[in-house]
């Protein structure tokens, strides 16, 4: 991580010494794939999130794929590296475990949350400032952001969920 110094702390990877290692071929990208792919590696190396190596050995091949919002979203394959590494009793949380644990003491109260879709619910204006309030709060203390094209504010109803709850309340009655 960016401004943390390796004498504080570092990981290492427990990979099995009897797997053989694993070399990457490089991808073949369109133009497209490959621009957006720059863009990306060059905004994560001005920031010091990532840096050059020279070897192929244990490498995730990036793979970009396009998003509904005709966006690129950039994702790591570690298969080859989680197959080498033996398995963890206590593996990182889920996403879902994860976001369920950090609000826990909102969930259910003032949130709905299902995987990283979150609901803030309130019955007054007043109240809902207070909700969102206590919402950000808990993002802020674990250095979470919220993308601003995902986001909706001050709606009375929306998508979350909302084929299936409009299912249910159009359901007609059964006549037998």
């Amino acid at each position: 991580m960016p401004g943390i110094s390796l004498d504080l702390i570092s990981h290492k990877l427990n990979i099995s010494p009897t797997f053989k290692l694993v070399h990457q071929k490089q991808g073949a990208y369109n133009t497209e794939r490959y621009e957006a792919i720059k863009v990306e590696v060059d905004k994560l190396e001005t920031i010091d999130f990532i840096q050059e190596v020279t070897y192929p050995i244990w490498l995730a091949n990036s793979i970009f794929v396009k998003k509904t919002n005709e966006l690129w979203c950039m994702c790591q394959d570690y298969t080859d590296l989680n197959n080498a590494c033996p398995k963890d009793s206590f593996p990182v949380l889920r996403i879902n475990q994860l976001v369920n644990k950090i609000f826990a003491e909102l969930i259910g109260t003032s949130m709905k949350v299902y995987t990283d879709d979150m609901l803030v619910k309130s019955k007054t204006a007043d109240q809902h400032l207070h909700n969102l309030s206590l919402m950000f709060g808990v993002l802020e203390k674990y250095n979470m952001r919220l993308n601003p094209n995902k986001c909706a504010f001050d709606v009375s109803s929306g998508k979350f969920e909302g084929e299936k709850i409009k299912a249910l309340l159009n359901m007609q009655v059964p006549k037998t």
